[in-house]
């Protein structure tokens, strides 16, 4: 059951050194705990570099964006996993130095199935 499960990820952003750090404050129910999120960070190019946030990681991820285009904007996709299996995902366009993932898909409210 993924009912009090909500999905909730922050980054901050520093276009100096190139790297963006998102940090999981998602609600989960009880019983239930961040099993893993992996993250991408786009460019308007098409290029993306991964991470991924996991517990034993302190709940935050830290990516080099330095590989990047980034004359133009930033986007962030991530998809939250929990250990019974509740699943979302979220984005954020046009990131800035910080702020909060949205869009958050409406699936989460059953676990995946098989």
């Amino acid at each position: 059951n993924c009912q009090g499960f909500i999905p909730n990820l922050t980054f901050t952003y520093n276009s100096t050194t190139g790297v963006v750090v998102v940090t999981d404050a998602s609600t989960f129910p009880a019983g239930d705990a961040i099993k893993r999120i992996n993250v991408l960070v786009h460019d308007e190019f098409g290029k993306s570099v991964p991470g991924t946030i996991t517990v034993a990681g302190g709940n935050t991820g830290s990516i080099s964006v330095t590989s990047l285009n980034r004359t133009r904007s930033l986007r962030i996709t991530a998809t939250v996993l929990t250990q019974k299996e509740c699943v979302s995902d979220g984005s954020a366009n046009n990131i800035q130095s910080a702020g909060q993932l949205a869009y958050w898909s409406e699936d989460w409210k059953t676990q995946l199935a098989g």
